[in-house]
């Protein structure tokens, strides 16, 4: 009877080891969490506190929080009609002077000097530069159309107008020189001279 009484003090005993090592795991266990959880709070906070200091200074112009919150708001629709992904058309309005892919041939030979913007109305970058490349266009005195080569491969290969935005300059129905990209005012203004 004694040694079975002491057999089970001896369970007993590694049983209560066993569960304060248990206890002891859950306890550092939950201090990492709480610790994981101060990291993540400060982070948090200094993320914030930067924002709120640097404010305006991070270089991010008008235009471009502008451009990024309207693509946000059109994602957001198309998402919301449950079409998910695709392509958010940002230029919705024709531009001055724009004629159609198959117009373009016909209004590229009645003129012996003209400059041609090419660009799509899905592409960010045609968003941000179109005004400018329309204004330089205006000021230039030179005729000028614009194409907008959405989707349409075949004409982008025949015409080598697959990188948007891009202007090219045309004589007699030949090209004299292109600039593709996205670039300033005073780029555009230099280039049509």
């Amino acid at each position: 009877m004694w040694k079975y009484l002491k057999k089970k003090r001896k369970q007993r005993k590694s049983r209560n080891k066993e569960r304060i090592s248990k206890a002891g795991n859950l306890i550092v266990r939950g201090n990492n969490l709480i610790y994981t959880f101060g990291v993540m709070v400060f982070l948090l906070g200094v993320t914030l506190v930067g924002l709120i200091v640097l404010g305006d200074k991070t270089g991010i112009s008008q235009r471009e929080l502008d451009l990024q919150n309207k693509i946000m708001e059109e994602h957001y629709e198309t998402i919301s009609k449950g079409h998910i992904g695709g392509d958010v058309e940002l230029i919705t309005e024709p531009y001055e002077n724009e004629v159609s892919v198959e117009e373009f041939e016909g209004e590229l030979g009645k003129r012996d000097k003209v400059s041609v913007y090419f660009y799509s109305s899905y592409c960010s970058y045609c968003y941000k530069v179109g005004d400018d490349v329309i204004k330089a266009l205006s000021e230039s005195e030179q005729e000028f159309i614009v194409v907008n080569v959405n989707r349409e491969k075949e004409f982008q290969d025949k015409n080598n107008a697959g990188e948007v935005p891009k202007v090219v300059k045309y004589e007699k129905g030949k090209v004299l020189d292109s600039l593709v990209g996205e670039h300033s005012l005073e780029e555009y203004v230099e280039f049509l001279k």
